[in-house]
């Protein structure tokens, strides 16, 4: 078996010549420019990152397989966002001049809960949810760093959703 080493010069070369179709990838995925710009440079700076990578017999499709996947984590982690801080609000007066009081002090009460919600959560857990919402972090990189399995990262996060959901639906 001939076993074929790329290092990262060549995968970033292969990259920049095949951009449009990489970026095309990502944008049917997520059809939004910018977040498709948000991809396309979270998989350039893995590259360069990354050690050398050896088994690669097509670079192209390597590219693409890795924009692919990476567009579809940060819509699942956008689409998990959404449903954790969605709030149902009165839509009929949302354009008025003047924002009233009352919705802010709502606003602010239900971040409060959440808030100590999160300060009840055991520390890994509440860590997990830190690097996961607030650095954006992937799931495999969590269980990476923290040195635990991908599967006790989605439970936290998971866990952690649920229990704000909960907080916010009891007013």
């Amino acid at each position: 078996m001939i076993m074929i080493i790329y290092n990262k010069k060549i995968l970033s070369n292969s990259f920049i010549a095949n951009f449009n179709q990489l970026y095309s990838t990502a944008f049917k995925i997520l059809n939004n420019a910018e977040q498709t710009e948000d991809v396309m440079q979270t998989v350039y700076i893995k590259i360069i990152e990354a050690a050398e990578i050896s088994n690669i017999r097509q670079p192209v499709n390597y590219l693409s397989r890795m924009v692919r996947n990476t567009a579809i984590d940060y819509k699942r982690r956008l689409k998990l966002e959404h449903s954790i801080f969605a709030v149902e609000i009165d839509n009929s007066n949302l354009w008025e001049t003047s924002i009233q009081t009352e919705t802010i002090v709502i606003h602010r009460q239900l971040l409060l809960k959440i808030a100590l919600i999160l300060a009840t959560l055991p520390k890994r857990q509440q860590q997990v949810f830190e690097l996961y919402v607030a650095d954006g972090l992937t799931q495999q990189a969590i269980a990476d760093k923290l040195n635990v399995s991908v599967s006790l990262v989605s439970k936290d996060i998971r866990d952690t959703v649920n229990q704000c959901q909960r907080a916010v639906l009891a007013n």
